[in-house]
């Protein structure tokens, strides 16, 4: 047999490797900017060159994220920015300068009290950057003084429940979901008191409905993607318990691709609560060893109240 070992070549694969010096990831660990982390490894696996609108549709990050995210590079010496490459969407908050802020709150002493109730959420003073975005909320996005201190305890609120108590929050963020409701059309106190109710009764759900999977931790992508698709088909959290025993009975544990399949098959024949299925599915095996259901018919959602701080802040405005 012949040995044609000398006459073979051998070719490397592309580099799949991303490399940081550790000197470099130790400044953006410091920085404590999950915007800026992402941005700075979106940029590395581009080469380098980037525009704010890649950028916006690779990572998911808003436009003002990126411009925040771009400035703490920059300051971080990570990256370098072309100053011709302009970071800005169609609807963005503008540059305001500092006399024309301070003569519109002048005329509006409503925005003080916006101001001191984000400085309370943050636990920081604002800064003249922070400050800007906060008056754009208000007078770009026209959310009404009493809306923007709605939204900023709602969201407070919110990030805390899914990220920890002691989570860090920025105003980028707050900027975003602003963004969010002026798109809605959710600028008045009214409209946010009743889309904040929504948000709430949806949330309840969610949490009923993992507790119906006997889920009590947080949910993988694959996982939280299963569970909205069945809440959209119109699932109770009664009809999901439903499926989580017939899944357990066949199967001899949960699988989600089963219960999947399973809840498919009630939604093409319109079986969307337990008496429904009990009643159109002949293959439904009711478990009555124990007589107990595992998740109430009769759920009822609290209506939304605001706390202490936010019914302070109320009334302040509403003397105003």
């Amino acid at each position: 047999m012949s040995n044609d070992r000398n006459n073979t070549e051998y070719i490397l694969p592309v580099p799949s490797v991303l490399a940081i010096p550790a000197e470099e990831a130790k400044r953006l660990i410091a920085a404590q900017s999950p915007p800026a982390a992402l941005l700075y490894l979106y940029v590395l696996s581009r080469g380098g060159a980037f525009t704010p609108e890649d950028a916006h549709f690779a990572t998911g990050l808003e436009f003002g994220e990126i411009e925040h995210a771009v400035r703490r590079l920059t300051e971080l010496k990570l990256i370098a920015v072309n100053q011709s490459v302009k970071i800005s969407r169609a609807d963005t908050i503008p540059e305001y300068d500092a006399e024309e802020i301070t003569k519109a709150a002048c005329e509006d002493p409503g925005f003080a009290k916006v101001v001191e109730a984000v400085q309370h959420i943050l636990g920081k003073q604002l800064s003249g950057r922070e400050l800007m975005i906060l008056f754009g909320i208000g007078d770009f996005y026209g959310l009404a003084n009493e809306t923007i201190i709605l939204l900023a305890h709602y969201w407070a609120k919110r990030e805390r429940a899914r990220r920890g108590a002691n989570c860090k929050m920025i105003i980028y963020d707050l900027e975003k979901e602003a963004h969010n409701w002026s798109q809605r059309g959710i600028l008045t106190p009214e409209a946010a008191d009743d889309y904040i109710t929504e948000l709430l009764a949806r949330d309840d759900s969610y949490e009923a409905a993992k507790a119906a999977l006997g889920v009590f931790r947080k949910l993988t992508p694959l996982q939280e993607g299963y569970l909205n698709s069945w809440l959209q088909m119109g699932f109770k959290p009664d009809a999901l318990a439903v499926a989580y025993d017939r899944t357990l009975t066949q199967t001899g544990q949960f699988a989600w691709k089963y219960a999947d399949a399973v809840l498919r098959n009630w939604h093409g024949k319109n079986l969307y609560t337990r008496e429904e299925i009990e009643r159109g599915d002949p293959l439904n095996r009711k478990q009555s060893n124990n007589g107990q259901k595992r998740v109430s018919n009769g759920m009822s959602v609290a209506p939304y109240e605001p706390d202490d701080n936010m019914l302070r802040d109320w009334e302040n405005l509403l003397k105003k």
